[in-house]
């Protein structure tokens, strides 16, 4: 990757995040996030460690922690909430490790787990899907009572 991809791969990055309050039925939630790269380390002690950095470069092979928080900022319940994320097509979802979410692999048309999705391929033959091809993650939140914050976490790797 070229320094200047790099970087606009990285505010694109951060640009999924800077999501405005979002309305349920006159009821707000609002969301933030971050993305952090996940390393392996050693310590001054020989222990390795796995820690979370800021993504100033980030490369083919690293790791990334996604995280979104989102909170009922209204008085009343919210039920339902819906948060869909499209996948960056130079990231690969790290196997198991969706936060729960719902696949989709055909652009966000229909979602489900990844042993119940395919993939049909140029010669028009289909083939059970794999991480590489998922395209969106959704989430549906049962209930989000008012003033409650949770959050939502999922990893890639960068292609």
């Amino acid at each position: 990757m070229k320094h200047g991809y790099i970087f606009a791969f990285c505010a694109a990055i951060f640009a999924l995040f800077a999501a405005p309050t979002a309305a349920q039925q006159g009821k707000a939630i609002t969301t933030s996030g971050d993305v952090m790269v996940v390393k392996t380390v050693t310590n001054e002690t020989g222990e390795v460690q796995t820690v979370l950095v800021e993504p100033a470069i980030v490369t083919p092979g690293d790791q990334l922690r996604f995280r979104t928080e989102f909170t009922n900022t209204s008085d009343e319940l919210v039920e339902n909430f819906v948060m869909t994320r499209p996948l960056n097509s130079a990231l690969r979802l790290v196997a198991g490790d969706n936060g729960g979410a719902q696949l989709s692999v055909d652009g966000g048309k229909t979602y489900g787990s990844i042993t119940e999705l395919t993939v049909t391929s140029d010669d028009g033959a289909g083939r059970p899907a794999t991480e590489d091809d998922v395209t969106h993650l959704r989430w549906t939140v049962p209930q989000i009572e008012p003033g409650t914050t949770g959050e939502i976490i999922f990893y890639v790797i960068v292609r």
